[in-house]
């Protein structure tokens, strides 16, 4: 608290009359960068193909998900879980794969519908790509054992992911 007076040039009173408790102002905090990460999210990508689609996609998930944001974030939710479990909530609710999830949904259905992709359900298949293009590089970003990616390793990853993917779900 000393910190933030310091900072923003008023005094503890002033951040208690618009913030009850040190956990409220922590989680306004935590709303406003997850605002930040959701609008840069909301721009779906436009293909006609959906290898294309796909990777553009891919691309923007990645980015979003291993910027310094998103990860100071995932490592508090993850630190803060079991005495502070709405930041994990409000992340949960925000986090990448489910934002651009909700908006690449309807798309997705259209590819399955033209019977381009075979799946039940496309929140779930499209959870997996997530997870094939970011996951492993997410984890040990998280774990500190590698710095976020170059564009390049983004590209090379969600490239291989596309093919693995389509490989799982195309139809035949």
């Amino acid at each position: 608290m000393d910190k933030i007076t310091a900072r923003s040039g008023v005094s503890k009173t002033t951040v208690y009359a618009h913030f009850r408790s040190k956990d409220e102002l922590l989680l306004a905090v935590v709303e406003d960068l997850l605002q930040a990460i959701r609008s840069a999210m909301t721009e779906l990508p436009q293909a006609d193909d959906l290898r294309t689609w796909l990777a553009q996609l891919g691309r923007i998930a990645s980015r979003q998900i291993t910027s310094p944001p998103a990860i100071a974030l995932q490592r508090l939710a993850i630190a803060e879980a079991t005495r502070f479990p709405e930041i994990a909530r409000a992340l949960h609710d925000t986090r990448a794969g489910a934002t651009l999830a909700a908006v690449a949904k309807p798309a997705f259905e259209a590819t399955v519908a033209r019977d381009i992709v075979r799946t039940g359900d496309p929140q779930f298949a499209l959870t997996h790509f997530y997870e094939l293009c970011f996951g492993k590089i997410l984890r040990d970003m998280l774990m500190g054992l590698s710095p976020a990616p170059s564009a390049r390793q983004i590209e090379i990853n969600v490239r291989l992911a596309v093919d693995a993917f389509l490989e799982g779900y195309a139809s035949r």
